[in-house]
């Protein structure tokens, strides 16, 4: 065991390690340039410290007071779902129905002109409007712009 330790000793003092062993203050040295060289690197990165999120997203909220989630859906939410998936520009449409509420929302591709994306979904809600139940209280429409909302949100 003893003629081990020595054996491995003596490898270590051939090798490359040995001599940053035995110099310890060039191995400070050489980490502190190495550590100086990495944060000047760093800062040179060009960043953004706000860019520029575009993104376009509409909710559609309908209460029916009293109706059952089952009926919500097929009552509501599919009567306007199948109206309004025809609109150009739509990435994703997400929906949930609940007791006497839907809501409905529809993410937009980047880059989609939000003027008329919107303007083609007030039309599609509009004609979906004529099969919803007269007792439903009129589909609201809410546009929310990438420009005016926080792009990070923290919550406790």
């Amino acid at each position: 065991m003893i003629q081990e330790k020595g054996h491995i000793l003596r490898e270590a003092e051939k090798s490359w390690m040995s001599f940053f062993i035995k110099n310890v203050k060039i191995s400070f040295l050489l980490f502190a340039a190495i550590l100086v060289w990495g944060i000047m690197g760093a800062a040179r990165v060009p960043k953004e410290s706000a860019p520029e999120i575009d993104y376009g997203i509409a909710i559609i909220s309908t209460f029916y007071d009293g109706a059952s989630a089952v009926d919500i859906d097929s009552l509501i939410t599919q009567e306007i779902e199948n109206k309004v998936k025809n609109v150009s520009g739509i990435d994703k449409i997400n929906s949930t129905s609940s007791n006497s509420y839907s809501r409905i929302q529809i993410v937009f591709e980047p880059d989609t002109n939000m003027v008329k994306a919107m303007s083609d979904v007030r039309s599609a809600v509009d004609e979906a409007q004529a099969k919803i139940p007269s007792e439903a209280e009129n589909p609201t429409i809410q546009e929310i712009d990438s420009s005016k909302e926080a792009s990070l949100q923290i919550g406790f």
